[in-house]
């Protein structure tokens, strides 16, 4: 009988643990995208699609390089801290980088270091961004991702994402094309 008893409370930890790990991770994120500071970050062309990565749209982003001294102190897959400011146009570059999460800003993201160019006369390092999907219905998805690789090879439309950013993470809000939500764009889009 305690046998009984104490495989149902274990049963009963174990089912209370993997409905808290989801619930945890939507509730940080939604944190996230409810107070974060929004960036919009300019999006450019990817490469085909991929079979294997499901019902998502690859994003790439625009400005994921910054001018550095001594670039050669940054090293590949190193972790740095970046934050951002707005260029003329609107769009997310990155201001100025740190190695520790700079303790006077919350609008930062943590990001990691793809290479440092340090044999040019121009010193600089490239980033990778820590989102580059942005998730939607499975029916949807298809015909988004097929806009958006046109859209984003288009000079004449405005393709970015609208990100919320806050101590480290950030979280993407929404694709955009032409000032529209991609599932409004699409939408209103021919068969």
């Amino acid at each position: 009988m305690k046998t009984k008893a104490l495989l149902f409370g274990l049963f009963l930890l174990v089912a209370a643990a993997q409905l808290y790990v989801p619930t945890e991770m939507i509730w940080q994120n939604q944190n996230i995208l409810d107070t974060g500071t929004i960036m919009k970050f300019k999006c450019e062309p990817v490469d085909p699609y991929d079979p294997f990565r499901g019902k998502y749209i690859s994003l790439r982003f625009a400005n994921s390089t910054i001018g550095v001294k001594n670039a050669n102190r940054y090293q590949y897959n190193q972790t740095i801290y970046a934050t951002f400011k707005q260029d003329t146009t609107g769009y997310a570059v990155m201001d100025k980088i740190y190695t520790a999460a700079p303790k006077e800003r919350t609008d930062y993201l943590e990001l990691t270091v793809d290479y440092a160019n340090n044999y040019d006369s121009i010193q600089k390092i490239s980033v990778s961004y820590p989102f580059d999907r942005y998730y939607m219905n499975e029916y949807k998805a298809p015909m988004a991702e097929q806009t958006y690789a046109e859209s984003v090879n288009d000079v004449k439309k405005s393709v970015y994402a609208e990100v919320a950013i806050s101590n480290g993470t950030g979280v993407i809000k929404k694709v955009m094309i032409d000032n529209q939500a991609i599932e409004d764009y699409v939408k209103k889009q021919p068969n």
